[in-house]
């Protein structure tokens, strides 16, 4: 082996280590959260985006109505964004025989279309000071709005992350696709907890009114019609700093949330995630984007290699070994805090695949569009 692929070896596996491990020691640093009786009204409004969700949104509906408030102003608006199916007219049977409830359907302008634009139109219409948001095809627990909001007025932040999970399901791939998942949702955790917040899910999310209209008026990312969750915590870190920014580690506040379908369903939902890439100007990001993948695709490079030069066979290992080692804390705390310990039986042969598929979708999703909700995009 050259003494270059050497030097390249301990470079990307030490500063992986060092990243995964800061992600770690941030994710385990959060208390988990209690939530305690609210003092003093606070107004929230829950804002959905929606697009075709004819399949999954009376759950949503019902999750929505069954929330445990008490001291809380509460209102929720369901944002229609031209969907093709019944999905507006399962949300108004629903309002003709739910008619106490605070819930009213809009719908994004003519011209306009998309989740930023469709979140937008929600956000400026809400009454609340305090925003959550959440997608079409998910379920929370009765205590999610009481949770938040205990937390919000406790501390006061300027952004408040949730956790969310896939539902459960059977089999290989289901593992696969979750535990993915989750690695991204601990370490968005982990990274807050670390003071170097650098992504969070919108699925599950809270932040001030205020703080939304004051930073995205002038959104640099209006372009990319994926990353409104990530985007917006950029803008609040650089303009508040990342204090301004907590994850709220409360298992009543936990989202679940349907997995894609299939393995095409997968790969199009990340490169979507990945597209926005392009964007990013967070440093932090940008240094953590760059590690994962070049980790990644040398350390797949080196597996290559040794199919026909035997000498590159333990530096591969090696690098094996340290994903496997590093990963194991961070994936083994969201997965028991989250209920799923029982993907753990799944680790190595997920760690098998983690590599290429990180390679695969890094390229890919910055060379091919992707779909959304029957949309061709391109960024």
């Amino acid at each position: 082996m050259t003494e270059s692929f050497l030097v390249l070896m301990i470079i990307f596996g030490v500063g992986y280590a060092l990243l995964i491990g800061i992600f770690t020691l941030g994710f385990y640093k959060i208390p988990e959260y209690s939530p305690g009786e609210l003092k003093e009204p606070i107004s929230v409004s829950v804002v959905v985006a929606v697009r075709n969700e004819s399949g999954q949104i009376l759950k949503l509906l019902e999750s929505i109505s069954g929330q445990l408030i008490k001291n809380i102003k509460f209102e929720a608006l369901i944002v229609d964004d031209h969907s093709d199916d019944n999905t507006t007219s399962i949300v108004r049977d629903f309002l003709e025989t739910n008619p106490g409830l605070n819930l009213r359907l809009l719908e994004t302008e003519p011209g306009q279309e998309g989740k930023k634009a469709a979140l937008a139109r929600g956000i400026e219409s809400a009454k609340g000071s305090l925003i959550l948001t959440t997608d079409g095809d998910c379920q929370m627990d009765p205590l999610w709005v009481a949770g938040y909001v205990s937390y919000y007025a406790r501390y006061k932040p300027k952004l408040i992350s949730g956790p969310v999970v896939y539902e459960r399901s059977g089999g290989f791939f289901s593992a696969f696709s979750s535990m993915e998942f989750l690695s991204l949702i601990g370490s968005g955790a982990g990274a807050i907890g670390a003071g170097a917040a650098i992504m969070c899910n919108g699925a599950n999310m809270a932040f001030e009114k205020q703080t939304y209209q004051e930073l995205m008026k002038f959104d640099p990312s209006q372009k990319y019609k994926s990353g409104d969750d990530v985007f917006f915590l950029h803008a609040v870190k650089n303009k508040y700093g990342s204090s301004n920014i907590r994850f709220l580690k409360d298992k009543g506040a936990i989202v679940t949330t349907i997995a894609p379908k299939g393995l095409l369903g997968l790969l199009n939902q990340r490169f979507r995630w990945v597209s926005k890439s392009r964007g990013y100007q967070d440093l932090m990001t940008i240094l953590t984007t760059f590690v994962v993948f070049f980790f990644s695709f040398f350390t797949l490079l080196l597996f290559v290699i040794s199919l026909f030069l035997n000498e590159f066979f333990l530096p591969f290992f090696i690098l094996f070994f340290v994903k496997i080692l590093v990963d194991f804390p961070i994936i083994a705390g969201i997965c028991s805090f989250l209920g799923r310990i029982g993907l753990l039986w799944y680790y190595l042969p997920v760690q098998v695949l983690h590599i290429p598929f990180i390679v695969f979708t890094g390229i890919a999703g910055n060379l091919t569009g992707f779909s959304w909700k029957g949309r061709k995009n391109q960024s």
